[in-house]
Formats: structure tokens, sequence, C-alpha cells
């Protein structure tokens, strides 16, 4: 796949934790919000154990401490922003709940005006723990004959790149065209790609046009969400399965 995703936006930091609470239904509200604290909290205190002991099971990790500009940043979090009062979006081992803050996003640009998605997942002992911001529920392209709409766009967009920033490589290929499927295998595993997805995740996002749509190919404009200047373009193209999946990012001519 060719792409000029390392030319794009710089990388933005994220650690990530919550807390733990073991439930037979979806959490509430409440519950996130309880999970919501004791990430940041965690965060805050550079507590790596209490937030292994947090997060879900795929996400732990050796490290021994946080990036220091989102460690920064988790003061403001706890006490600018907070969980919206909505019943979450639910699918399979995921629930997702959108969040609000009060004043403007801090260094690491978490949440860029109105706000993000928490999303908790599931974990093999039936306990709800922190899995991502903004990835929303597990993305399952159907077959179709027209390209996806640009919210469609946008929700592939966003289940790309939270795989590939939680370096779940498995649901990444899934999304991407079977072409260029595994050919940037080294590219997509390389200790920088976190880093960049998350770049990507967080300070870009698919404009709310129409694709430029070209046989079984389809083109989407991106922007900057920190001050709506256009970015890379994203290309979906129709596979053999009539699925519409991710064939290039940027300059693709």
């Amino acid at each position: 796949m060719r792409s000029s995703w390392r030319a794009l936006a710089a990388a933005l930091a994220l650690a990530v934790g919550c807390a733990t609470r073991t439930m037979t239904t979806f959490p509430s509200p409440e519950d996130a919000e309880r999970v919501w604290n004791a990430y940041w909290s965690a965060v805050e205190r550079g507590d790596v154990v209490e937030w292994n002991r947090t997060v879900h099971s795929t996400l732990r990790t050796s490290a021994e401490g946080f990036d220091p500009k989102v460690q920064a940043d988790a003061r403001s979090f706890l006490t600018l922003c907070s969980i919206e009062p909505q019943t979450p979006l639910v699918g399979g081992d995921r629930a997702s709940f959108r969040t609000g803050c009060t004043a403007a996003p801090t260094r690491s640009g978490l949440f860029p005006f109105a706000g993000a998605e928490i999303v908790l997942r599931r974990d093999v002992d039936g306990v709800w723990r922190f899995f991502c911001f903004g990835c929303g529920l597990p993305y399952r392209p159907q077959p179709t004959v027209e390209p996806p709409s640009a919210e469609d766009a946008q929700r592939l967009w966003v289940a790309y790149w939270s795989a590939l920033e939680r370096r779940d490589l498995d649901e990444a290929r899934l999304l991407e065209h079977s072409s260029i499927r595994g050919k940037e295998s080294p590219d997509l595993n390389a200790p920088e790609m976190p880093g960049l997805a998350r770049s990507f995740l967080y300070s870009l996002a698919v404009r709310s046009t129409p694709p430029v749509v070209s046989g079984d190919r389809a083109r989407y404009r991106t922007r900057n969400v920190s001050d709506d200047r256009d970015s890379g373009e994203m290309f979906l193209q129709r596979d053999v399965d009539g699925v519409w999946r991710v064939s290039c990012f940027g300059n693709c001519d």
C-alpha cells in the first residue's frame, strides 16, 4: 500500500488505563465515570501497576511510566471532562460512551471540541475494563455496490487507526483491501506505529462531503480537526467480496 502517513501529523502520546468491575450486564454511565476517574488518577500518579490491573488484558504493558505530556494533562481530564449521562452504544463485548469537556483541549489533543468516546470491553474474566478512546464499536462492513457514506468512511477511519494504535494487526488487516493486505506488515508493526496511529485518530477526520468515485474506487477528503485545513486523502476500494476496504492513504495516483 502506497501511503504518505509517515509525512503527516506528528504522533500524539496516550497512556491507557481504567477501573475494574465484574458485571453480567452492560456498564452504565456511572460505571464508565468510575472507570474514567480511575484511569486518569492512575495516569496522574504514574501508577503503572494499577494501570495494568485495570486495563483490558490485551493492553497491558511492561513499561515503567507514562508519557510526561499526557501525565501532565491527567488533572485537566479529571476536572474538565466527564461521561455524558446517555445509554451507551453496545456491540459484542464493547460499550462506547461519549464524553464532554468544559474547556479547550489540553496539550495531548485527546478531546478536540466536543469530546470523544471511551470504550469499555468485557475481559475474559467478565470484568469491563478500559479498552480505547474513540475507537467505537467493532466495525463490520457489509457488501454494497455504492461506496460508504462519509459518515461510514469516518467509522472505518477510526476502526483502522485505533486497531493500529493498540497493535491489533489482525483487525487492521480485515479492513485493508485484499490487494494490499500484508504488504506493509513491517511498517504496521513498527515501534513508532502506535504513536502515528494516535496522530491520525485524534488529529484528523474524514470530511462530511461525498467521496469522488471512479469505478470501484472512492476518494475521501480528510481534515485537521484543530483548524479544518485539508489533509491527505483516504482511498477505499471495493473488494472481491463486495466490501469497501482501505486501499491507500495520501498520494495514491
